[in-house]
């Protein structure tokens, strides 16, 4: 996740978008200010992005109600590029479609095969699906 918010930060600065500049700097400085394990920093990363887009989506309300049409073009627009850094949301149907394809692929056929699974599932979906979720979903299915 790191990656990627150096690569928005990147992108956005080429494109001159301040705000957008701003905001990852902003999520990525809180990130390293909570110094949280490898494996946590997707999580929390998530977690952090959420938050700040709810935060902008209080001001786009405010925005709207107030008739200041421009700021609240602004915050859906920033709302829009926070949205592009969360991973896309599947239906349950396809999720577990996923799943089934991957348990097939590569044999799985307990609990112990987990991991397995899980490394296919990162590997075709290149941090696009909630692993969490998508773990859970793996562990009823093999049981």
């Amino acid at each position: 996740m790191k990656d990627r918010l150096k690569l928005a930060i990147l992108e956005a600065e080429t494109l001159g978008d301040a705000p957008f500049v701003q905001t990852l700097r902003l999520i990525a400085t809180v990130l390293e200010d909570q110094g949280f394990a490898t494996e946590d920093i997707e999580k929390n990363s998530y977690s952090v992005i959420r938050q700040i887009m709810a935060y902008h989506q209080e001001r786009l309300a405010i925005f709207q109600a107030s008739g200041s049409h421009k700021k609240a073009q602004a915050e859906k627009s920033l709302i829009q590029k926070l949205e592009s850094l969360l991973p896309k949301t599947y239906s349950e149907d396809s999720l577990h479609a996923m799943i089934h394809e991957k348990i097939t692929a590569c044999g799985a056929r307990s609990i112990r095969d987990l991991k397995t699974v899980m490394a296919l599932l990162r590997q075709d979906s290149r941090g696009e699906i909630n692993y969490e979720h998508a773990k859970g979903i793996a562990i009823s299915v093999l049981r």
